[in-house]
């Protein structure tokens, strides 16, 4: 069956799910969390080793600071601040951002990203395919931008905030 784990999760080790899986408070740690096939859904992440992805979707309800994240297929949505050590896109999954917060790439190309709630950069940002939705804004914060695609949906807006010399947004589609 389903597992429902309320309150802080530790993992100092490997842990894979295999089943629909709900971490309703924090995960923390410096192991590894391994999804499956079905769906995970985590109250946030102060800190863990890695986190790897599988088909089903992930949905990270707070702040997520990983180590390092191996994305899978399955899409996997943040509500709140993204900090990432190091981003490997295995299986074209799109991050979602669906709460308001800064992301922090730390330099990583993070794949596709889609942007359904105001969001600014904490550094320079890469990514393939950047979709902003209807009543969102993603503000640059005077942050390098490179993207593949831009799509604004509806009234998307990308709001380049603070630009100057040296800054730049660079879309290669």
């Amino acid at each position: 069956g389903d597992a429902v784990i309320n309150g802080i999760f530790n993992s100092s080790g490997q842990t894979t799910l295999g089943n629909d899986t709900a971490i309703t408070g924090d995960v923390t740690g410096t192991g590894t969390l391994t999804g499956g096939s079905q769906a995970i859904t985590i109250g946030s992440i102060t800190s863990l080793g890695t986190l790897t992805g599988g088909s089903g979707a992930i949905d990270i309800n707070g702040n997520a600071t990983i180590t390092a994240f191996n994305e899978g297929a399955g899409n996997t949505n943040i509500g709140g601040a993204f900090t990432v050590g190091t981003f490997t896109d295995n299986a074209g999954g799109t991050l979602i951002f669906d709460g308001a917060g800064t992301i922090t790439s730390t330099g990583e190309n993070l794949g596709n990203i889609e942007i359904a709630a105001n969001r600014s950069l904490s550094d320079a940002l890469t990514c393939g395919n950047l979709t902003i939705n209807n009543g969102a804004t993603l503000t640059t914060v005077a942050n390098d931008l490179t993207c593949n695609n831009l799509l604004l949906n509806g009234t998307g807006i990308l709001l380049a905030s603070g630009q100057g010399v040296g800054n730049s947004i660079t879309i290669n589609g």
